[in-house]
């Protein structure tokens, strides 16, 4: 029960490293609104203090104990890093505990930065902060599964108006493997329609460990602004040999032939670009 309750007061909030934006995105639940007293002090609160600011102060010092939960989990799936934040502390968070690996989102540059004891690997995720007519001008990022050498992260971009009557919606699952230093697009779909659902994937996106890399198996509804049509995915990434492994990740369709697979029209094929990797 306490878990439930936490989270609920979580999704009220946006920038403050709460999923608000999200919550209200992909779902139709309505937001809680709050009760702004109009005199100060406020009659309705001991300390006369205003609810809203009490409740925006106590969903705030719960993001910071989920933050830093040992549980990673609930950590991911309670916690966003946020383009818009003006904290610091909020643009990075732990990854696995136990292994000592990090997130941390650079919104100036648009860089995603996944880090451990003993690499640092930079990725561009997005345009820089401020780009004019960016259909993806504030997001939020996500971990969604992860391990101690690999990460399925999430990006979501809500509703935006980037133009006159231009509207944009998406969602992005990244593969992140550490050894190839390769962040990779398995997952992707957006909208330009603003009546559009949330184009989310359903379910969500997960992946298996394998010998020799990775394999995503999904069957779901794809969104789109028409009617979702239902999609089956069965793609296997295979380290590429190259005299050692950890020279990149190779798609292939697992229904199709070995020799017509490889980086088929399943394989999503959007890398994001390394822009530093360091030891």
């Amino acid at each position: 029960m306490k878990k439930s309750t936490l989270l609920i007061i979580l999704f009220t909030f946006s920038s403050s490293g709460c999923i608000a934006e999200e919550k209200t995105a992909t779902t139709k639940v309505a937001p809680v609104k709050h009760q702004k007293c109009t005199t100060t002090p406020c009659p309705n609160t001991p300390n006369g203090e205003d609810p809203e600011q009490i409740t925006l102060r106590e969903g705030a010092k719960m993001t910071a104990e989920l933050r830093n939960d040992p549980d990673d989990q609930l950590r991911w799936s309670a916690v966003a890093l946020y383009s818009d934040s003006k904290h610091a502390e909020r643009l990075k968070m732990a990854v696995v505990k136990k292994f000592e690996t990090e997130i941390q989102l650079v919104p100036q540059n648009g860089f995603v930065i996944f880090s451990g004891p003993h690499y640092k690997q930079t990725f561009k995720i997005a345009s820089p902060l401020g780009t004019a007519s960016n259909p993806c001008s504030k997001y939020n990022i996500r971990i969604v599964q992860a391990g101690a050498d690999y990460a399925i992260l999430k990006k979501i971009c809500p509703l935006n108006e980037y133009a006159p009557n231009r509207y944009h919606m998406s969602a992005d699952y990244y593969l992140f493997d550490q050894k190839t230093a390769t962040a990779r697009s398995v997952w992707s779909a957006s909208v330009t329609n603003k009546e559009s659902d949330f184009p989310d994937a359903d379910p969500e996106v997960t992946i298996k460990k394998i010998d020799n890399g990775y394999r995503f198996d999904w069957t779901g509804l794809f969104p789109s602004d028409g009617k979702p049509t239902k999609q089956t995915i069965h793609n296997v990434y295979t380290y590429i040999p190259s005299g050692k492994i950890g020279a990149g990740l190779l798609c292939r369709d697992a229904t199709r032939p070995k020799s017509e697979g490889a980086e088929s029209d399943m394989c999503e094929g959007g890398f994001l670009d390394l822009i530093s990797s360091t030891k």
